[in-house]
Formats: structure tokens, C-alpha cells, sequence
């Protein structure tokens, strides 16, 4: 599902529940919090702490907390039509697919331990960016001129903090499919700071695929959470570097977000390899999440075969 009622969705996997009281406490003495009451339905929002990042926007950031494990199938539509129908409304995050939580802890290379501390979760923090409490019905879900990167910033900031709590085990972003326990999430916040870029590895998984026994592919998850789209790239696994071809596909997603031209179906960039690499746009994705995306393939004389989605 594409931005709607919330805009941008990261969480707090925790050993335990904790209270609105902890939360706001962690956030500081300095932030201004609302109390919003809980829906009908914990899927589309418990009791919850509110935010403003943004009052000429009306851009609010709301807290929740689900007493349970995340909802990882996403809910059965005949068994459980109340979750299912809250995450069809984006409230588990835009472009959140069901097991995206298990595909997250598949592709958890840099944390061995992932698959194991993940199972240990009973709670889970929410937090999402919205424009939407307070307005008029006829608003706009997405205001003029509203940023990503400062949604996603001032997201990080809060989840930051509220991390040092005892109870949190790792940080999810549903929307990438990533899980980063707090040490790597608070070293990779540091660093984007010190060098002035974003932390992607926050807000978008990179993962790799065998496709037989001579083509890889790697692919991104979650571009879309700064409004660009996915990219994949096929290659010969022999013939490149996975860790070189895994920054490439950063760059690319850099450039994606800094360049005001569209990108089609034949422009190219230099990477690994020290050849060009071609675009291609593709409506479906060679692996899940279902999913535009742009396929990137090196111009080294070796055609690429046509590979179907798994």
C-alpha cells in the first residue's frame, strides 16, 4: 500500500512491554506529548503519546504499543478481519508486506544473531508519522512540499533515545525489512552524522539472491520511504564483488534521490567491474516484497537471461 493516513512507520521490538510513562520519559522533559485514546481496535492504534515535528504541515509523530509479538502475516481476512483491515490502511506501515519481518531476519547479515533475539520479542514499540490527526476530511494526506528525510530523521532521533530503555532488543523498519540490534543502530546514526548523509542501512535492507548457478542478484528494500523505487541488479556471481556491487546499489539509490531527472530505460552509471551499468524499469520485482523497480545490469558483453520471479 502506498503513503496514506501514516507516511512512514519504524519499531521497537521489545523483551517486555513498557508504559507511556517510560516512553515519554525517555524522550525528555523538553518534549511537548499529547495523550491521543486507543481505538477500537488495537491494529489501528493503542492509547498513545503524540508529537508535533511539524506545525505548519500538521505533521505529527505517534507512539503505540502492541502488547504482543508484531503481527507478521498481516492478518487472515475471514479469521482476523481487524488486523487485516488495518494493515490494508498502511497502519503497519507503507509498504509493509506480510513476513517481512522474517524476510528481515533471513537477510540479517550483519547480525548472526538476529533469527534468535527476534524470537524473544512480546512487545512492540509503533511509531508513526502522519498528517492527518486534526484536519479536515478533504485534506491532503501528504502535504505540499512535506520532506521524507525529515520525517525519517526526526523519527530516528525519538526511536534514538527511547532505545537506551532495557527493555528493547532491536530496532525494525517494517517499510525495509531491517533489523539492527541498538549498538549497530546508534554507530550507524553516528557515522551518517559525521559524514553528512543518510543512514540508509536504517531505512533500507540490501540482500542477495542465488539465481543459478552463474547469475546472482542483490536488491534493495524500502526506497520507497524516501519516494524513490527499489533496484535490483543481476550479475555473474564470479565475475563481482557482492560487497562492491551492495554499495553500488547505495549509490544508486543516492543518486535516485538527488537527481531531479527520471530515470529510464537505458541511462546508465559507471560501477563495479569499471564498466556501465544499464537501467532498466520493471513493474515486478524478482523477489518479495511485490514492488516496481529498476534493474540495473553491467554492459560487460555477457547477455542477461531472462529470469522469472521466484
Amino acid at each position: 500500500m502506498p503513503k496514506g493516513l501514516f507516511t512512514q512507520t519504524v519499531c521497537l521490538l521489545l523483551r517486555r512491554p513498557v508504559t507511556l510513562d517510560q516512553i515519554e520519559a525517555a524522550l525528555g522533559s523538553e518534549t511537548k506529548l499529547a495523550r491521543i485514546d486507543a481505538c477500537e481496535h488495537w491494529a489501528f492504534g493503542q492509547e498513545s503519546l503524540m508529537l508535533e515535528f511539524d506545525a505548519e504541515k500538521q505533521g505529527r509523530i505517534l507512539f503505540d504499543l502492541l502488547e504482543h509479538p508484531w503481527p507478521d502475516g498481516m492478518g487472515d481476512p475471514e479469521k482476523e478481519p481487524m488486523i487485516f483491515g488495518a494493515w490494508s490502511l498502511g497502519n503497519f506501515g507503507p509498504a509493509t508486506y506480510p513476513q517481512g519481518l522474517q524476510r528481515a531476519a533471513q537477510h540479517c547479515y550483519f547480525w548472526e544473531e538476529a533469527g534468535e533475539e527476534v524470537a524473544k520479542h512480546n512487545a512492540v514499540l509503533r511509531v508513526r508519522v502522519t498528517y492527518a490527526t486534526g484536519t479536515t476530511p478533504d485534506a491532503p494526506m501528504l502535504p505540499d512540499g512535506y520532506s521524507p528525510l525529515e520525517e525519517l530523521n526526526s523519527l530516528m532521533s525519538c526511536v534514538s533515545a527511547i532505545a537506551k530503555l532495557d527493555e528493547v532488543i532491536c530496532y525494525f523498519n517494517p517499510s525495509g525489512e531491517v533489523l539492527r540490534p541498538v549498538e549497530q543502530m546508534a554507530k550507524i546514526l553516528e557515522q551518517a552524522t559525521t559524514h553528512g548523509i543518510p543512514p540508509l542501512e536504517l531505512w533500507t535492507n540490501v540482500r542477495m539472491y542465488g539465481l543459478n548457478s552463474e547469475w546472482s542478484m542483490m536488491d534493495t528494500v524500502g526506497n520507497m520511504q524516501v519516494d524513490v523505487p527499489d533496484v535490483e541488479a543481476v550479475f555473474r556471481s564470479q565475475q563481482y564483488d557482492p560487497n562492491k556491487v551492495a554499495g553500488f546499489l547505495g549509490q544508486v539509490t543516492l543518486y535516485l534521490m538527488q537527481t531531479d531527472k527520471e530515470v529510464s530505460t537505458d541511462d546508465t552509471l559507471d560501477g563495479p567491474g569499471k564498466v556501465q551499468w544499464k537501467f532498466e524499469q520493471r513493474d515486478q520485482a524478482l523477489a518479495e516484497p511485490p514492488r516496481k523497480i529498476i534493474r540495473i545490469t553491467p554492459e560487460d558483453g555477457h547477455a542477461t537471461p531472462e529470469i522469472q520471479r521466484n
